[in-house]
C-alpha cells in the first residue's frame, strides 16, 4: 500500500512538472518583442473582451479631411501597386500565390469602405510588399507576425511602412507612418506559426475617424468550432490590392492556437481580421489570417487569452 501511495505521489509530481513546463513554454513563446530590442513578459487578463481602452468605435460618419490632418494623417503618399503585388506574391507563396488559397467556388465579394468596419481594415505597404491589418485602437494596428518580421533564426524586422485605412482605389482616410513594430518571441525567434501575430503603432490617431475592432477570446480548444466569421482584406488577385474583398464562412475546426476555415483568400490577405458583427457592441476579431493549407483549409492565429492581453499592452504603449 505504501509503495502504491508513493508511486501515485511520484506520478502526480511528474504530471505537475510536465504541466508547468508546458505553461512555461507557452509563456516564453508569447513574450512580447519590440523592434528596438525590448522584451516584455507575456501578459495575463481576466477579461473575455477588450478593456475600455480598446472599446470598439464606429468612427465619424462623415470624415473631415482637415480633422484627419489634425490627427496626424497624411494625404501625400501613394502606393506603387505593381511593385507591391510583385513583392507580396514572391514573399508569401511565390508566383503561384494568386490561386493557391481559393477553396472551391470563389465566394469573395467587394467591400466598399465608406462604412464601419470596412474602413477600419487597413492596407499595409512596406519594403517587402503588402499585407492587411485592422485598427484595434485610435493608433494601433493588429496584423500577422510575418507582416512585421521575417520570423525564425536570422530573421529581421521589415521597414518602410505606410498604412492606408479603408483603401478603395484611393485613400479616403489618408495614410499614416509607423513609429514602432512588435511581435512575440515564438515568431521572431522560431517562426512558430501558432503565434504568428504582430502589431504596428501608428504616428497618427486615424482610428478616431475610421473606428476600430474589438478583440474576443474564448477558453476551450473547441469553443470556436462553427463560429460564423468573415475575412476582409486586400488580395493580390482582385484589383491588385487596390480593393478590399470579403469572404464569409464559419470556423471549420480549431486548435488551442489556430482557427481553420474555408474562406477564400490569396496573398495580400495576410493579417486580415477574422471577425463577426455583435451589433451595438461593434465588430469583434477572433483571429488573424496567416496561411493556407493547399486544397484544404486556410488558417489563422487565434486570439487567445494571452494574445488578447498582449494586444492590450501594445495598445497602452505610447507612440
Amino acid at each position: 500500500m505504501r509503495m502504491r501511495r508513493t508511486a501515485i505521489i511520484i506520478l502526480a509530481i511528474c504530471l505537475c512538472i510536465v504541466l508547468q513546463s508546458g505553461f512555461a513554454q507557452a509563456g516564453q513563446r508569447n513574450v512580447m518583442v519590440f523592434d528596438d530590442g525590448r522584451r516584455v513578459a507575456a501578459q495575463k487578463t481576466v477579461e473575455r473582451e477588450a478593456s475600455p481602452i480598446a472599446k470598439p468605435l464606429q468612427g465619424t460618419p462623415r470624415p473631415d479631411k482637415a480633422e484627419m490632418i489634425a490627427q496626424g494623417v497624411s494625404f501625400d503618399y501613394f502606393p506603387d501597386f505593381e511593385e507591391m503585388v510583385r513583392k507580396t506574391a514572391t514573399r508569401e507563396l511565390g508566383s503561384e500565390a494568386v490561386t493557391e488559397a481559393l477553396i472551391g467556388v470563389d465566394t469573395r465579394v467587394r467591400n466598399y469602405t465608406g462604412n464601419y468596419p470596412a474602413r477600419a481594415v487597413v492596407l499595409i505597404d512596406f519594403n517587402e510588399g503588402g499585407c492587411t491589418g485592422f485598427m484595434i485602437s485610435r493608433d494601433t494596428v493588429a496584423t500577422a507576425g510575418h507582416c512585421v518580421h521575417s520570423g525564425g533564426p536570422g530573421g529581421s524586422w521589415y521597414t518602410g511602412y505606410r498604412v492606408y485605412p479603408g483603401y478603395n482605389s484611393g485613400a479616403p482616410y489618408g495614410s499614416c507612418g509607423v513609429t514602432w513594430k512588435g511581435s512575440v518571441q515564438g515568431w521572431t525567434d522560431s517562426g512558430d506559426e501558432e503565434v504568428d501575430y504582430g502589431v504596428l503603432k501608428l504616428d497618427c490617431n486615424v482610428g478616431d475617424t475610421t473606428g476600430y475592432f474589438n478583440l474576443l477570446w474564448k477558453a476551450g480548444e473547441d469553443a470556436m468550432n462553427g463560429f460564423p466569421q468573415a475575412v476582409s482584406g486586400y488580395p493580390v488577385d482582385r484589383g491588385g490590392m487596390e480593393q478590399q474583398w470579403q469572404s464569409h464562412n464559419k470556423v471549420a475546426d480549431c486548435s488551442e492556437y489556430l482557427l481553420y476555415y474555408s474562406n477564400d483568400t490569396t496573398s495580400g490577405n495576410s493579417g486580415s481580421p477574422l471577425w463577426f458583427d455583435r451589433g451595438k457592441k461593434g465588430a469583434h476579431a477572433i483571429g488573424i489570417h496567416t496561411r493556407t493549407i493547399i486544397n484544404s483549409y486556410n488558417f489563422g492565429t487565434r486570439i487567445t487569452e494571452t494574445a488578447f492581453a498582449n494586444y492590450q499592452y501594445w495598445i497602452s504603449e505610447d507612440k
